[in-house]
């Protein structure tokens, strides 16, 4: 079992953001999520509100969205 030091080093909203060091045992890999196990993933990129005013504006806001998701890894890339 790994021993670890943590340090807080910022508070972000509601959260505390730690460093934290491995004393000693194994180092940990935070494992790739996918659809069947919890992971890591990166943030996604902003995305803007949409302002569209037609179904073919909504369309390219949702397709912008997706991509970034996929890019971060929230959202699984079809196997096409």
């Amino acid at each position: 079992m790994a021993t670890y030091r943590m340090r807080a080093v910022r508070l972000e909203g509601n959260s505390t953001i730690v460093e934290m060091e491995l004393l000693d045992g194994d180092s940990y890999q935070l494992p790739k999520a996918t659809t069947a196990e919890i992971g890591g993933v990166k943030m996604a990129t902003f995305q803007n509100d949409s302002t569209a005013t037609d179904v073919a504006g909504v369309v390219s806001a949702l397709n912008s969205l997706l991509a970034k998701l996929r890019i971060s890894g929230a959202l699984e890339i079809p196997n096409t």
